[in-house]
């Protein structure tokens, strides 16, 4: 969000379905600047992912809402599991997609198209991978939209080189690494898939 928000021209704000602190992990809150509504209409809207998506599937009026706003955006972009939002509004059957590695398989049960990629973009919907792919989209899109002149300039600013102190392959490669991950993320998953086990029911 913080690319974004460095392209002069664009007014980014923080948005939430209710108002009062949103709890983004790590004892850091934000407080929302515009509370959406069905009614609302936006030019983009960027959803985030983080285990805050367990408690935001439990409400109905959330989905309504994120779904009716996703219909009425120009472009819809996703960080991480912010996808599975996207999925539980019905918004990504037959949709080429991406998120975190960990949620492919619950992208596929709402018949997304799943795609091992940094960066997916399918009509106007943007989805990326794990958290770090955030600053790619942001990126991304501003050399899409703002063009590739404010997306150097950007990153110039910023200076954003990367330059991760293992290479990405060789975690990928390590069994034992991602047995830990995969345990670590055990019980978050259990409740995910129940939730979208009961979700889908619904269409059954």
């Amino acid at each position: 969000m913080d690319i974004l928000d460095r392209v002069k021209a664009w007014d980014v704000q923080n948005v939430a379905c209710l108002p009062g602190p949103i709890d983004v992990g790590n004892k850091l809150f934000v407080e929302p600047s515009l509370i959406l509504t069905v009614k609302t209409k936006l030019d983009v809207l960027l959803i985030p992912g983080g285990r805050g998506q367990i408690e935001f599937y439990k409400s109905e009026d959330n989905l309504r809402i994120v779904e009716a706003v996703c219909k009425k955006a120009g472009f819809v972009l996703t960080v991480c599991t912010g996808s599975l939002i996207l999925a539980f509004c019905g918004l990504l059957f037959d949709k080429k997609v991406t998120t975190n590695r960990n949620a492919y398989q619950a992208l596929e049960k709402f018949g997304a198209i799943v795609v091992d990629e940094r960066i997916v973009e399918d009509s106007n919907i943007i989805s990326c991978g794990g958290v770090t792919a955030g600053i790619d989209l942001g990126f991304y899109f501003v050399n899409k939209i703002a063009r590739p002149h404010e997306a150097r300039r950007i990153q110039l600013l910023v200076e954003y080189n990367p330059s991760p102190l293992y290479r990405h392959t060789s975690l990928e490669t390590d069994v034992a690494l991602n047995h830990e991950l995969t345990n670590d993320s055990k019980n978050m998953i259990s409740v995910r898939d129940a939730q979208i086990e009961a979700h889908l029911q619904k269409f059954k």
